[in-house]
């Protein structure tokens, strides 16, 4: 039986992801880091996340690929994409109607958790 995580931060930037995870605990959820793609499917085969942050480029997967993996593993979660540039937002929410937001780097903390206050679940 998997576990039960409210978020799970797909970034390889350290100092972001980590910025996040205390974020959100502060905020009393419970938020995962993975560092890259592969680590980020291993996750999701053992815990079901309500909500995946991901940054849209990583240094081992693509992005659809990923995206892919992640709705097909979890259907039920609510994806929010990061990134420095700006991204096909129209044709990726499309493709992947669990994208909610698409957020462009550097963002406020208040953005991302008036994101996340709206889609998670509360137990």
């Amino acid at each position: 039986m998997k576990s039960r995580k409210n978020i799970l931060i797909i970034e390889d930037q350290t100092p972001l992801a980590k910025l996040l995870q205390i974020n959100f605990s502060r905020k009393n959820l419970t938020a995962d880091i993975s560092y890259n793609g592969k680590s980020a499917l291993k996750n999701i085969e053992t815990t079901e996340y309500d909500i995946v942050i991901s940054d849209y480029s990583l240094p081992d997967t693509k992005i659809e690929e990923l995206l892919s993996n992640i709705t097909k593993i979890l259907p039920d979660a609510k994806i929010i994409l990061v990134s420095a540039y700006n991204l096909p937002g129209d044709t990726l929410k499309k493709t992947f109607p669990q994208i909610k937001a698409i957020l462009q780097k550097p963002f406020k903390l208040e953005k991302i958790n008036l994101i996340i206050d709206k889609y998670k679940k509360i137990s």
